[in-house]
């Protein structure tokens, strides 16, 4: 069943995987200040089509600063997603296939365990 939290996390995976090719710094700190996932484009630091372990780092780092900074909750910060989970064939990058399938796969697991409650 779907209800406004889901349709919303729904929602934005959709968004963030139709971003624009290059993201300026000004949209990342937009993107940084926002819940859910972040596009591909915000995440690939050096818009060379992949991202690395050192591109996720400093995303994870910077979003983790700015939403401080801005007095967010940190609730689930240590529960975000490592680099090797959304690595899916262990090649030391992430390319935009890549994520988008570990999202869909993160997506209905989650559906998964809440039918199980």
């Amino acid at each position: 069943m779907w209800n406004k939290k889901t349709l919303y996390s729904a929602l934005g995976v959709l968004i963030a995987g139709s971003a624009s090719v290059y993201a300026s710094d000004y949209e990342r700190e937009d993107y940084y200040e926002r819940r859910g996932p972040m596009p591909f484009e915000v995440m690939d630091l050096n818009s060379d089509g992949v991202i690395t372990t050192a591109e996720h780092e400093q995303v994870r780092a910077d979003r983790q600063k700015v939403r401080s900074e801005h007095g967010y909750p940190m609730r689930r910060a240590a529960s975000a997603p490592k680099f090797e989970q959304i690595d899916l064939n262990d090649d030391g990058s992430i390319d935009r296939d890549e994520l988008s399938a570990w999202r869909a796969q993160n997506w209905q697991q989650r559906g998964t365990g809440r039918e199980n409650r």
